[in-house]
Parts: structure tokens; sequence; C-alpha cells
């Protein structure tokens, strides 16, 4: 984020009320100059916080803290600088014809911007409060003190795109109430509120989706200590893109009738005991304000979707359960309705679907076509890797390496760093084709681990002379340690 972006604030809003029109039209007028002008008011804002907060921080703060608080923030500035300057380049300096047209243009783009930025809101407050340095504090607290925004605090500005949004359906309503149904804007403007209601909504939605995702990652901290790997419930899953909340509800036991919460993600199926305690008898709603008095304790680690398989007795619409299996061991659940079972077994087997064509469809391991020859084939055997850069506090038993050569990919077991595994390309052109060789820590749920990559060049190992096989020791890049011992074969094809 840059102040370069301060050219919005030479742009002139001049504008003279056209005595002359009939006063539905002079109302009309108004309001739409009511929309442009506080959508110019709302982009120096938007501005003065890089100006004020945003470049001095700079100086003090980390890149993670500037993530944090601001998000996308320049992403804002230039999504309304664009809505900007199209309605105000479509206006003269006495009316306003075709503002509808124009912002329904230009509407659908600030759907994503303003639905991260939102989403992100509440966490964006709490990293200010409590997460950054005292450093960043007391830069925050000074910047403040300027006059240039009232001595207003940042936390103030953070809460003005989400005001923003709630306003655009209020003043294009105001603008249509003054409109002619025969006036040609008068459709784009109907169509540009619907737009609008439709942004607040996808941005409410996506609020109460984080907020969700909030209480329960609090739950899921106490109930999934041993994952091997830190979950967070609002960040992409391992290969399924960002994690979404599908399905939840009470479940119970087949062998008992002790309640379970059912939490059901795109990527797997989470169940917790409960004790409801004050709670009472009512369902449980992860949205109540209550929801935090019911103790959870743990049941089982999550259920991977991509190895979950929906058993027959899901078929039968009239039971009141839902069985699947799961690493060879049958699990069965029961709910109080057959409504309630009916629904858990949708959720889940369309869950399980698309986790597992997704999830193959990214690992699937692409060999080389036999039918072509290619100048040589390469035997590439992948020994062992040492001194690799782990996370902190990770045991090495989840490592693999992945090879891939002109859009070739295979993969070695995961495990310890000893893998001796042998893999097979077919090299086109000897004098350019490089085999991209990575090593991964594996993850359930979040992305995989890059530890470093070493880029082997056909060429340059043969310009080592001798005809093989060769032993090297490759040293990764794009890490701050790491090796892996490879021997390598060459055999030209006749």
């Amino acid at each position: 984020m840059q102040a370069g972006y301060q050219y919005i604030d030479f742009i002139p809003f001049p504008w003279n009320a056209n005595l002359t029109a009939a006063e539905d039209e002079r109302t009309r007028q108004e309001a739409i100059h009511e929309l442009i002008s506080t959508e110019k008011t709302y982009i120096d804002d938007l501005l003065l916080v890089v100006e004020v907060f945003y470049n001095p921080l700079c100086s003090v703060a980390t890149d993670e803290e500037l993530s944090n608080v601001f998000v996308n923030w320049q992403q804002l500035i230039l999504c309304n600088a664009r809505l900007f300057r199209a309605l105000y380049n479509n206006s003269d300096i006495n009316s306003f014809e075709s503002v509808g047209a124009v912002f329904l243009e230009e509407i659908d783009s600030l759907i994503g911007p303003y639905t991260r930025f939102c989403s992100a809101q509440r966490q964006a407050m709490v990293a200010l409060q409590d997460s950054v340095s005292h450093d960043f504090k007391v830069k925050e607290k000074e910047c403040a003190a300027s006059p240039k925004v009232g001595k207003l605090p940042l936390s103030t500005f953070l809460l003005k795109p989400m005001q923003r949004i709630t306003k655009y359906p209020l003043l294009i309503r105001k603008i249509l109430q003054h409109t002619r149904d025969n006036h040609p804007d008068y459709q784009s403007l109907k169509d540009s509120l619907a737009r609008t209601e439709y942004l607040l909504t996808s941005v409410n939605e996506a609020v109460r989706a984080t907020t969700r995702l909030e209480s329960l990652q609090r739950v899921f901290d106490k109930c999934c200590v041993d994952l091997g790997e830190r979950v967070r419930l609002n960040s992409n899953t391992n290969c399924l893109g960002p994690r979404k909340l599908v399905h939840f509800g009470s479940v119970y036991k087949n062998k008992g009738s002790k309640e379970l919460l059912a939490i059901l993600f795109t990527d797997m199926l989470w169940l917790s005991r409960v004790d409801k305690g004050r709670y009472g008898n009512k369902p449980i709603d992860i949205d109540a304000r209550d929801f935090d008095v019911i103790k959870f304790e743990p049941y089982r680690n999550p259920f991977l979707l991509n190895i979950v398989f929906p058993t027959e007795n899901n078929k039968n619409s009239a039971d009141l359960t839902f069985a699947f299996s799961y690493n060879d061991r049958n699990y069965s659940f029961h709910c109080q309705t057959a409504k309630e079972a009916s629904d858990w077994v949708d959720h889940l087997n369309d869950a399980i679907r698309n986790a597992t064509l997704l999830y193959h469809s990214h690992y699937k391991t692409s060999l080389p076509d036999p039918t072509i020859a290619g100048q040589a084939t390469i035997t590439l055997r992948i020994v062992e890797g040492l001194e690799l850069a782990l996370p902190p506090d990770e045991k090495p038993n989840s490592l693999f390496v992945q090879a891939s050569l002109l859009g070739h990919v295979q993969k070695t077991p995961v495990g310890a760093p000893k893998w001796d595994h042998t893999v097979h390309f077919v090299v086109q052109d000897v004098s350019n084709d490089k085999i991209n060789i990575t090593v991964f820590k594996e993850n359930q749920f979040s992305p995989n681990v890059s530890l470093g990559k070493f880029d082997l060049s056909i060429q340059k190992l043969l310009k080592t002379g001798g005809p093989g096989p060769w032993n090297k020791r490759l040293i990764l890049t794009d890490t701050n340690s790491g090796m892996v011992n490879v021997c390598i074969m060459l055999r030209y094809n006749r």
C-alpha cells in the first residue's frame, strides 16, 4: 500500500443544483449527488488511513502485523476509486443521468474485496488490541493524535468499510424513489439495488461464517490436541481450498444415549462429547450467545473425508441412523428424527464425494506416456534427506519427495527421510530438461509445507563426466538448510 493512490484527492467535485428542473428531478439529482459525494468522502478516509496510520506504522510493524490489521485495505481503495471515477466521469456540473447503469457495471467488483475485509474485521480489531507489539501500539497512538483524523483511533476507521456497504442499498433506494418508471436509468437502478443488497447479504454471511469458525476454534483446540499439526479452522484445507462449514448438529452413539456435537466441514467430520450444564436441553446452536457455556470433551480425532466410506444403511431414508467406515472400522450414530438422519446422510455423502474427487485429482501421479520414447530415460533413486529445516516441534516422520519433469509427477512414500525410492522419467531434450525435486512435510488438515527444492539440470549432470551412475548430494534452495542424496542413471534411447 502506497500513498501514491492519493490521486483521488485531486479530483474536484463541483455541482450546482439545476433550479429550472422539476421538483422531483431536483430531488433525484440531490440523491445522486449524495451517493457520489459520500463515495468521495469515504475514499478520502481510506486514503487518510494510509497516510496517517499505515505509512508511519511500516517503520515499526512486521509484515504479519500489517496484514492482520489492514487486511486488504489497498484493494478497497482500488475498487472504490474505480467506482467513483466511473460515476464522476458520467456526470456534468448540473446533472447525473445513468448512475444506475454505471453502478451496476462496477458493483460486482466490490464483492470479493469486501467479503474478505469484513470477514476479517473482527480479528483485525483483536490483533490491534492484543497481538501487535508494544512499539506498534505506541506508534498507533501517536498517529491517532493527528488532527487530520480528528484524534480518532485506527479502530474507528477499520469500521468504515462495513458501514459503507450498508449504506449503498439505502442510497440507491432513495434515488429510485425519485426516478420515473419510464426513465432510461430506472431498470438499471432497480438492478443496482438488488446487487447492493446481494453484496450486503454476501458480506454478512461471510462474517457469520467467520464468527462461527472462531467459536468452534476454541472448542477444537481443547478437544483435538494430538493431531501433529496446528489446525486453523478458518484457513485452507490440505488440497480442497478454504475450509467451509457444511452441517452441524447433535448426534448420539448407537451403543448409548450420550450426546455428541457433530461438525461437518468440507474436508473432515469432527465429533466431541458435550456437557450442556446451564445450556439446558435445547438443541445446540453454535450461533447462540450462550454457546460458550457448554463444556466439550474429546471424542476422537477428526475423520478425513477422503478416506471415509458411507455404508449401505445410509440409503434407508426411514432409518434414524447414519453410518460409515473409516480405516477399516465401522461407525454408526443415531439422530432424534428420521429427517435429521436423512439430512446427515445427504450432507455427509455429498461432502465425501467432493472431498474424494478433489483429493485424488490433486494427488494423482502422472506417469510418462510409454508410446513416447524421447531422447533418453532417466532413473532417479531418492535415497534420503539430511539436515532438513522442519517446522518447530515437528518430528521427521511425515516427509515425502515430489519429483516432476514436463508435467509428469511422481512421489516417494510418506515417512521418515530415508525413502530409498526409485522413479523414472522420459527425457525429451537432454540439453534443456530439468527435474524439479521438492521435499514436503505432509499435513492432513492444512496445505503441505515445502522444505526446499532443487532443479536438477540434465545437461549440467552430463558435464560432470562419465556415463553414470552419479551419486549426488543436492543442496536445497528456498530454505535455511537441507540436502537430498540421490543416485542417477541416464540411458539413451536408440
